[in-house]
C-alpha cells in the first residue's frame, strides 16, 4: 500500500469521523430544543395555576372578580377595585410572558392557541374587562396589545 492510499482512507475516516458528530450535536441540539420548550410550557402552566389558586383560596378576590361579572352596574369598593386591578395586571403579565414565549420559539402554536382562548373567553365573560384594557394595554408589549386586540374582536383598538 503506498502512502497515497493510506492518506486518502484516512482522510475518509477523517470525514465520516465530522459527520458522525454533526449527527450526534444536531440530535443534542433537538432534544436540548424539546427540553427548552417543556420546561417553558411548565414554568408558564405552574404560573397560570398560581393565579387560578389565588383566586380559588381568596374568598374576598374572588368576589371582586364575581360581582362584573354579573352585572356592569355593581360598584366595587376601593378594596375590590385594588385587587381586582392588581390581579388583572398579573393576570395579563403572565399571558404576556406567555405570548413571549411564544414569539421566541419556546412555545408551540397548540400551547399558545389555549392560552388565546383564556384571553378570549375572560373577555366574553367579565363586563368590565374591555374598560380596564383600554386603561391598561399600553403598559404591555406592543405586539402583545395588537394580539389581544384582535382576540377580543376589536383589531382598530
Amino acid at each position: 500500500m503506498n502512502w497515497d492510499a493510506i492518506g486518502a482512507v484516512a482522510e475518509l475516516c477523517g470525514a465520516l469521523g465530522v459527520v458522525a458528530s454533526l449527527v450526534y450535536l444536531g440530535r443534542q441540539i433537538r432534544h436540548n430544543s424539546r427540553v427548552v420548550e417543556a420546561s417553558t410550557t411548565q414554568a408558564v402552566s405552574d404560573a397560570a395555576q398560581a393565579r387560578l389558586l389565588t383566586i380559588a383560596s381568596s374568598p374576598s378576590l374572588a368576589a371582586a372578580l364575581a360581582k362584573p361579572r354579573d352585572n356592569e352596574a355593581i360598584e366595587l369598593t376601593p378594596a375590590e377595585t385594588l385587587q381586582s386591578t392588581f390581579f388583572r395586571h398579573a393576570m395579563f403579565r403572565g399571558l404576556e410572558n406567555t405570548f413571549l414565549q411564544h414569539r421566541a420559539g419556546l412555545l408551540s402554536d397548540r400551547i399558545w392557541h389555549g392560552y388565546a382562548n383564556v384571553i378570549r373567553a375572560q373577555f366574553e365573560s367579565s363586563a368590565d374587562l374591555e374598560t380596564w384594557w383600554r386603561a391598561s394595554s399600553r403598559n404591555y408589549d406592543e405586539e402583545f396589545q395588537s394580539v389581544v386586540d384582535q382576540i377580543r374582536g376589536n383589531p382598530a383598538a
